[in-house]
């Protein structure tokens, strides 16, 4: 049994039954991860769901089990979307029973991070305002743009950094924290501007 990073490399065989990286991402079709960090920008619940061909500079990193029914290991891959993608980092496992051949056992996210393009940082306009509620501030980015951005970074309140994302409607504004969201915000970090759409 041959173990290699390529793309194309047998990870692991049996009797013909070869378990390839484009197999993998075949069989990763259909299957839903999650942030798979505790710190994330998106909404409890959230998932990304993988479809055909969105699976690109998949390879394995780490091999955390190979015995003669289990194969666990570790991949990375970009993961994509129409206007943005994920470099994802998730754990995976193969078994079989009595010599059959290989099935997919199940996958989980180490953590998806957004890949900043840097394609639409010039259409939001950030700064720290007062959010009407006398004292307490609040993040407002402005959209100058056509289409609908997700703004994404952290920003600094008495109660340390928190992480935010949030759609901002083309030539609209939004706001982050403040009385109502978070409170009182004294610094900002933009991570990333992505085209929603």
């Amino acid at each position: 049994m041959a173990f290699c990073m390529l793309p194309v490399a047998v990870m692991a065989q049996n009797n013909g039954n070869k378990l390839t990286a484009e197999r993998v991402k075949n069989d990763l079709v259909g299957h839903r991860l999650s942030e798979g960090v505790a710190n994330g920008y998106h909404e409890e619940g959230w998932t990304f769901t993988i479809r055909k061909g969105c699976i690109s500079n998949f390879k394995v990193t780490k091999v955390l089990e190979k015995t003669a029914n289990r194969y666990t290991f570790v991949a990375q891959m970009r993961l994509s979307e129409r206007h943005y993608g994920y470099n994802a980092t998730c754990k995976i496992s193969y078994r079989r029973q009595g010599g059959q051949a290989w099935k997919f056992d199940y996958v989980r996210s180490m953590g998806m991070h957004i890949v900043a393009t840097h394609d639409y940082d010039d259409c939001i306009r950030a700064s720290v305002v007062d959010d009407g509620w006398g004292g307490t501030y609040c993040l407002k980015l402005t959209n100058t743009s056509e289409m609908t951005l997700v703004v994404g970074g952290d920003i600094l309140t008495m109660d340390g950094w928190r992480r935010y994302s949030c759609a901002v409607e083309p030539h609209k504004s939004a706001t982050v924290g403040g009385v109502m969201n978070g409170g009182s915000v004294q610094r900002y970090r933009i991570a990333f501007v992505v085209r929603k759409y």
